[in-house]
């Protein structure tokens, strides 16, 4: 099986044998009657849940797609079609937008990684629905009042739903949807003018969206108040991304404002709570509530530089490894006898970012020290079960299909703070004219050296090297070859033939099939091929060498507005 290439060793070490099995399970052990992937398996390998896994295919293809499943993917989103409705899932008879989030997202990214039109059509196609028929006065209704569902006639609603709002901001940057920016900005501003925020800088669960006076008196009957993981975090991380997209100094401020509710209230010397009763006093300190902490806490310092929030993950990191088990692993709670698989993967990812923050060793070495855990303690035959206690023997042997594919994150994180940093904040593209040459080892090593620090490169040319220079070409000049994605001739006629107005003015000019004309069109067709790939592979700084190169990333970077630089020879 072709499996991605990285050229640092990842977190889990540099054995990833287990990664094919993984993938192999997938189309096979892992499909259901429908052809689609199921949910869940007992230990026994009996089936524990056949729902189709169509509401976290968001959390599966992107990894799957790493190890070149692309015909594999592509027949899984065929499949579901039967259990779409508006572009949407529909699950036991209805449409719930907890479990659309995810397969929006994957969508979306399926989109940026294959260039294919029809997945940002569908999720867009699916965002207007939801725009159009989910609001009551201005939070996301999770589904349609029914009276099948006693309690949907409430319209309850979380800020698990605000996590949309990133999608939406994606999917406005990628087609310029105005209506996708108007939704996110009136659904983040409505959750920030909730009374529990304003008094208590935390986003609260709301019981009932058509009164206000009906939501206050339906808490007296419910357990929990706010709820961190998921619902706070998803709207915070949301109202960051709103922040980054507009600058706007009433994003930041509402985020400063839940730093100071989360120290208030779900923040206990380095434990995290998971919810807050209705006396707004936390309860359940979890390590799903510290691992998204320490994520956000990351993403935040990085966004802005702010010292206060990387102390404050440093202080929640501090607290966990003194829980962690001699075997690497942490428990599920500080008190537990029995971990979580997913939970020990993501805290093995936040303290490699906390790590590439401050530089601190212990945070690298404990999650290198976890996800090599992971990979030795949840091993089975049929996958890697649920949960283990202290002792490494099964607490729970459900193999989680989700869970199998959000693992391939261990083999593709690098064991180097720095270079996850990169990897999450900077997309890199590399345009040269002709790729590789004998004659420019110079280009082919500056390449490897980036890769081999983790940062995530995009590899773009126009022309590839013939069979008789290929074959003067290095083992790793080759290696390189084959990332890179060529935008022929073919592409920059097709890139001006789409742009109606480009190919009028081309016309009228009656350009010359030869000549100055000629190589001038095909340069701003290459641009425009370009400037298209650009955008679909979330590149985020393009640098060109050589002249011609240079040209072409110029007009690029015009069309997109993503920076560039260049190398002077």
């Amino acid at each position: 099986m072709t499996h991605a290439t990285k050229t640092y060793e990842p977190l889990c070490g540099a054995n990833i044998s287990w990664v094919d099995q993984t993938v192999a399970r997938f189309q096979s052990q892992y499909i259901g009657s429908d052809g689609l992937i199921i949910s869940a398996l007992q230990g026994n390998g009996a089936i524990a849940d056949a729902t189709p896994l169509i509401a976290d295919f968001g959390d599966v293809f992107p990894f799957l797609h790493a190890w070149n499943c692309n015909a594999f993917i592509e027949q899984q989103i065929s499949k579901a079609s039967a259990y779409l409705k508006k572009d949407l899932f529909e699950h036991n008879g209805f449409v719930s937008l907890f479990l659309n989030h995810d397969w929006l997202l994957g969508l979306l990214e399926l989109y940026r990684l294959t260039g294919n039109a029809e997945y940002i059509e569908r999720a867009t196609r699916a965002s207007h629905t939801i725009i159009n028929n989910y609001f009551v006065n201005d939070v996301l209704v999770d589904s349609l009042p029914s009276i099948k569902r006693p309690k949907s006639l409430l319209c309850p609603a979380t800020s698990f739903n605000v996590g949309y709002v990133e999608l939406w901001l994606e999917l406005h940057d990628i087609t310029g949807d105005e209506l996708l920016l108007e939704a996110s900005t009136r659904l983040a501003r409505t959750w920030i003018e909730t009374d529990d925020f304003i008094r208590h800088g935390f986003f609260p669960r709301i019981l009932s969206s058509h009164s206000h006076h009906l939501d206050k008196a339906l808490r007296f009957a419910s357990k929990n108040r706010a709820l961190l993981f998921k619902d706070n975090t998803n709207c915070i991380w949301s109202i960051l991304a709103l922040y980054q997209k507009t600058g706007e100094p009433y994003w930041q401020e509402a985020i400063e404002c839940w730093i100071d509710g989360f120290e208030t209230h779900f923040f206990n010397n380095g434990d995290v709570y998971l919810y807050l009763d209705q006396s707004l006093k936390g309860q359940s300190p979890a390590l799903r509530a510290a691992f998204s902490v320490i994520d956000f806490m990351c993403d935040y310092a990085i966004a802005t530089g702010s010292t206060r929030t990387e102390k404050l993950a440093c202080r929640i990191a501090d607290r966990w490894l003194t829980y962690q088990w001699p075997s690497g692993l942490f428990p599920e709670s500080g008190d537990a006898d029995h971990d979580h698989l997913d939970c020990n993967v993501d805290m093995a990812i936040a303290l490699t970012k906390l790590s590439g923050i401050n530089d601190r060793r212990s945070y690298l070495e404990a999650a290198q020290k976890t996800a090599k855990a992971i990979i030795a303690h949840h091993r089975t035959d049929l996958g890697y079960c649920l949960s283990v206690k202290k002792d490494g023997s099964p607490y729970d042997s459900r193999i989680i299909i989700k869970f199998q594919a959000l693992m391939l994150k261990l083999a593709l994180t690098p064991a180097n703070g720095q270079a996850v940093l990169a990897d999450s904040s900077m997309r890199i593209a590399y345009l040269i004219h002709r790729f590789p040459w004998p004659s420019e080892t110079f280009i082919t090593r500056e390449i490897s050296a980036l890769l081999n620090q983790g940062i995530d490169l995009r590899l773009y040319s126009f022309e590839a090297p013939d069979a008789t220079t290929t074959l003067k070409l290095s083992e790793l000049a080759l290696k390189l070859q084959s990332q890179t994605q060529y935008l022929t001739k073919t592409d920059a006629a097709i890139a001006l033939a789409s742009n109606r107005l480009i190919k009028g003015c081309l016309l009228n000019a009656k350009l010359p099939s030869q000549g100055g004309m000629a190589k001038n069109a095909l340069r701003l067709g290459r641009a425009l091929a370009l400037a298209k790939r650009l955008k679909q592979d979330g590149v985020t700084h393009l640098h060109a060498h050589w002249p011609y190169a240079t040209a072409v990333a110029n007009i690029a970077a015009e069309l997109t507005g993503i920076p560039y630089s260049i190398s002077v020879h």
